[in-house]
């Protein structure tokens, strides 16, 4: 970890600032740990109704910064306060630049929706947060309450086996991740990138829908920091938010479509550069089919090499 940076900046209560997340208030109540983990929640409060419902987080960042760029990080939430994104899940890609405290965020939100109708899942936005105060105990009294409150009660219906998330998955350019989904919503894992000359595994933390809609995907996202300890910090992490179709290739054990954010450390006047969006496609086939595998390199997540490149080139700019 860089030695100049105390994740307790990082932690606190954060505000959305005026204008800047449409008709909806949105707070965060973030903890940040040694180990690069992001814990904590968010509040959404419209402004019509006096209507506020919090959401438990989890995420990941990057304590290593590129000249004159943020501590880059991402989290997902599960679910949102709209009634028609209920079942949904949001990533969301940030920077922090810690002496203006402030966050500046872009997020891609996946709503459930059946196979064919995946185009329409995604929406997208962004937001700017400043920082208000640190976390008190009430705060960290509602984040341990939040973590267990969407936990599986006896005789609970469930549309789906949340236990098929766990394992081992592939995208189309064999990179690999291992899921362990949990009953309060949780994932945790590692993923590994088989593009380039990437290194060891890398710690990844996410949410899903416990209870999803009846025949239709089932809304999950996670967020890699690209730190490692053989391959140091790559001042970057990526989000995917997507949705898992149990019935789509579900002789081979069901798909995950997704979505993804890349964001790269820089300054607040490059941000517009900083950030990449891609898709990828997991599946348990360890070998992807050959018109899978020439579609992806178009669309699929990049190199650990090509995010340091791509950051050199920002700087240079």
């Amino acid at each position: 970890m860089s030695p100049t940076f105390d994740p307790r900046s990082l932690s606190g209560y954060w505000q959305s600032e005026p204008g800047s997340a449409a008709d909806l208030n949105y707070e965060i109540y973030l903890k940040a740990d040694n180990d690069c983990g992001l814990t904590g929640y968010m509040i959404f409060k419209s402004q019509i109704g006096n209507m506020e419902i919090a959401f438990p987080l989890n995420g990941r960042y990057d304590p290593s910064v590129n000249s004159g760029g943020g501590i880059v990080l991402s989290w997902v939430v599960k679910g949102r306060l709209e009634e028609l994104f209920m079942h949904s899940t949001t990533i969301w890609s940030a920077q922090y630049f810690a002496e203006e405290n402030k966050l500046v965020t872009q997020w891609l939100l996946m709503v459930s929706t059946k196979p064919k109708d995946f185009w329409n899942s995604a929406n997208v936005g962004s937001a700017v947060y400043s920082r208000v105060s640190d976390l008190d105990d009430k705060a960290l009294a509602k984040m341990k309450e939040l973590g267990e409150s969407e936990s599986l009660t006896q005789g609970a219906h469930l549309a789906f086996d949340y236990t098929k998330l766990n394992g081992t998955w592939y995208n189309e350019l064999h990179s690999s991740m291992t899921l362990t989904a949990d009953k309060y919503g949780n994932l945790t894992g590692t993923y590994t990138s088989s593009v380039g000359n990437a290194e060891s595994d890398y710690s990844l933390a996410g949410r899903f829908d416990l209870y999803p809609p009846h025949a239709q995907g089932v809304s999950l996202g996670w967020s890699v920091a690209w730190k490692n300890a053989k391959k140091g910090d790559v001042k970057s992490s990526t989000a995917w938010g997507g949705l898992y179709f149990p019935e789509v290739g579900a002789a081979e054990g069901g798909q995950i479509q997704t979505h993804w954010l890349l964001n790269v450390s820089a300054p607040e006047n490059k941000l517009w550069m900083a950030t990449n969006l891609g898709s990828d496609v997991f599946t348990r086939r360890e070998k992807p089919r050959v018109a899978e595998a020439e579609f992806s390199l178009t669309t699929a997540h990049p190199s650990i090499e090509e995010i340091v490149a791509k950051g050199e080139k920002i700087a240079q700019m």
